[in-house]
């Protein structure tokens, strides 16, 4: 995924890639960067780490400190001709039930379904013969999932919304077939 951070204040202009570096869409938040609230810096920090390890020496440097932007409005960008306002009914959603438990989760999968993780990895990366030979899940939102391999980090969708435990576990179930399916194809 790449991403690129408009630095006007208030803003954060992030576009979507495949893995070949295409744009797919664009999306700018428009809201306010506030301060993590000091209840939330240990969990922050860790998904933070988690995503960008090279990023840790930075921790130690003077005036280092965690934001999140409380959007306002997203304005979404899907190619020429459509340019729209999303409203906010359309995009907010409450934090699933399995939101504290995430690092186990990724844990989990990455303890015990090592292969599985390899499997959607690859699928993910595309059919190439230069596939990914390494994976490490690192994060699992509602709407999919950042893996990191040794070709880079992807983000993997979800069919649909995940806001229950059973329903990652179902999304990753399916994940699994779908990608040993078509490994198998090959």
């Amino acid at each position: 995924m790449g991403v690129a951070v408009n630095r006007a204040p208030g803003y954060g202009d992030w576009r979507v890639d495949t893995p070949l570096g295409v744009p797919i869409r664009r999306i700018t938040v428009v809201g306010d960067a506030v301060p993590v609230p000091p209840e939330h810096v240990e969990s922050a920090g860790d998904r933070y780490f988690r995503l960008l390890p090279e990023s840790r020496a930075y921790q130690g440097t003077h005036d280092f400190s965690f934001f999140w932007i409380e959007p306002k409005r997203v304005r979404h960008i899907a190619g020429f001709g459509q340019i729209f306002w999303v409203e906010p009914e359309d995009w907010l959603a409450p934090a699933p039930d399995w939101q504290a438990g995430e690092a186990g989760i990724v844990e989990h999968m990455n303890t015990d379904h090592a292969d599985a993780v390899l499997s959607i990895a690859t699928l993910l990366w595309g059919e190439t013969p230069s596939g990914p030979t390494e994976a490490e899940l690192l994060a699992v939102d509602p709407e999919g999932f950042h893996v990191r391999t040794d070709k880079g980090v992807l983000y993997g969708s979800f069919e649909e919304r995940a806001s229950t435990t059973e329903e990652i576990r179902a999304a990753f179930v399916q994940l699994t077939s779908t990608s040993r399916r078509a490994s198998s194809a090959r």
